[in-house]
């Protein structure tokens, strides 16, 4: 955990596949509002900030700087973006577009690229749930174009036309939001996830299930980074945002 100023600051990284709405999804948290139209594809690193306000005002310190880290989904910089951006940072959240089933897919790989470049042993070339035993950096969930899903969630895995959930029958059409239950991402890696589309901030104004568990998230980093010293970062003015390019 770095500071900056009198504030600490915690970092994020923001992983995905190119053009799942990563950018989108940062600026509507940082800002309050979406982005009026689609930002252009993020080549290295895209930065914003937001100032995290915690709710008990009895904590201390009670603000935070959340430092968004948006790595750039080329595969051409794969090899490049771990020694650049991998380093240091307090939590991740994974985006994926509803309307791109592979994009879901890709989150493990997303994940397994942080894990084995932070690992001391030598890992399977293949994610296996088993790299994740050791693994406690708080994940969160990100999943976006609900408008552009039709309803249909691509994160169903069912084959019939049907849904079995708690005894209730459910149309393979609804979203999944509607369920009292997690997707297999979700609960393999043990987090929290949210649905919203990036043009609209409907699904987050105060108090919704999207900002609680958003707020839930940061509580977690905030949690781990007080407990387990973590090599101070260096210093930076990063007030607005800032973009950070792979040569």
């Amino acid at each position: 955990m770095g500071t900056n100023g009198d504030i600490p600051t915690l970092v994020v990284l923001v992983l995905g596949d190119s053009s799942v709405g990563k950018t989108s999804f940062v600026h509507m948290v940082c800002h309050d509002q979406p982005l009026s139209t689609p930002p252009p594809v993020t080549v290295g690193c895209h930065i914003e900030i937001k100032l995290y306000e915690r709710r008990d005002r009895h904590h201390n310190p009670n603000l935070y700087f959340i430092e968004f880290h948006d790595v750039g989904g080329s595969v051409q910089h794969k090899n490049s973006r771990s020694s650049m951006f991998y380093d240091e940072f307090n939590g991740i959240i994974l985006v994926s577009d509803l309307t791109s089933h592979q994009s879901y897919d890709n989150l493990k790989e997303w994940l397994y690229e942080v894990i084995r470049y932070r690992s001391r042993q030598k890992l399977p070339t293949e994610f296996t749930p088993d790299v994740l035993q050791n693994f406690d950096i708080p994940i969160l969930l990100v999943h976006t174009k609900l408008d552009e899903s039709n309803g249909v969630s691509l994160l169903d895995n069912s084959k019939s036309p049907n849904v079995m959930n708690n005894n209730h029958t459910s149309s393979s059409s609804s979203l999944l939001p509607n369920f009292n239950r997690k997707s297999v991402l979700a609960n393999l890696f043990n987090c929290d996830e949210i649905f919203i589309n990036c043009y609209s901030n409907k699904r987050f104004s105060v108090d919704t299930p999207n900002v609680t568990k958003l707020n839930s998230f940061f509580e977690k980093m905030i949690k781990k980074a007080s407990v387990e010293p973590v090599e101070q970062l260096p210093q930076f003015e990063w007030f607005t945002s800032e973009n950070h390019y792979i040569h």
